[in-house]
Formats: structure tokens, C-alpha cells, sequence
């Protein structure tokens, strides 16, 4: 358990240990604050620039303003808010890079339990795709 747990640095914050899948599979036994805080985002930051990608839909969660740091990049993607459905529908009409938080897409690609009241479902259109993982609590998608 001491070995595991200081192999894992410096990924503390979505740690599981072996016997829970180990910290690349945590995500699918729990997320939000157990597991992703938006700690990624700045390695996002650099794979955009690193592939000069003009473009990203991302549905992030964190403290960071994609905005800010996007500027004209950022293409806000809302697929769980049913009062933003249009973005969501944008980057599945347009293709290109659609990145999202580990928190967001476990939410979006789940199935829901009877008397579940939040909407789900919405990131299924995902799993068509291999994402490349940014980090453990980014995923990113080129949709072609």
C-alpha cells in the first residue's frame, strides 16, 4: 500500500489503489471531488497548443475559466444542461476536438437507476470515439 501510494504522485487526488482499478480506472467507481477537481486542465492548455487546435467543445469541471485561458479556442459544450442542448448538438454537427471532464462524461454516459431525476445519456455519442486521456480527469476527442 506505501509503494502504490507514492508510485502514484503526482496524481493524489484521483488515487485508488490496485484492488479499485487503480488510479486510470477510479473514475468509473466514483468522480466529482473523489476523483476530478479540474486538476488537468492546464495539461489541456498544452495539448491545444501543442496541435494547434483552433477549436475545442469542452464541458469542463473545475475552478479554471475555460474562456480566460481559451480565449477564441474555447466553445463552450453543455450536453447535461437541457437549457443548452444546442451546444452539444454544434460540436456533433461541426466534428472536431470535444474534450470533457471525467466528472461529465461519467454522468453523460451512465444509465439511470429507477427514480433517478438528472438527465443522462447525453455523452453516450462518445463512446464511438478513443479518447486520448489529458491527465486522468480530461478526456479529449477528434471527431472525424
Amino acid at each position: 500500500y506505501i509503494g502504490s501510494s507514492l508510485m502514484a504522485f503526482p496524481n493524489y487526488i484521483p488515487y485508488y489503489n490496485a484492488l479499485a482499478g487503480g488510479t486510470e480506472n477510479g473514475y468509473k467507481i466514483a468522480v466529482d471531488s473523489n476523483y476530478d477537481w479540474g486538476q488537468d486542465f492546464y495539461r489541456l492548455l498544452d495539448f491545444v497548443e501543442a496541435n494547434n487546435i483552433q477549436k475545442v467543445y469542452l464541458d469542463y469541471f473545475g475552478g479554471e475559466d475555460p474562456a480566460y485561458w481559451l480565449g477564441n479556442r474555447y466553445a463552450e459544450m453543455r450536453c447535461g444542461d437541457p437549457n443548452r442542448q444546442q451546444t452539444c448538438a454544434r460540436a456533433k454537427q461541426e466534428k472536431g476536438w470535444v474534450a470533457v471532464s471525467a466528472n461529465q462524461l461519467m454522468g453523460g454516459t451512465a444509465s439511470p437507476v429507477t427514480g433517478f431525476d438528472q438527465p443522462t445519456g447525453y455523452y453516450a455519442w462518445l463512446l464511438d470515439f478513443e479518447p486520448t486521456r489529458l491527465g486522468t480527469s480530461i478526456f479529449i476527442y477528434n471527431i472525424k
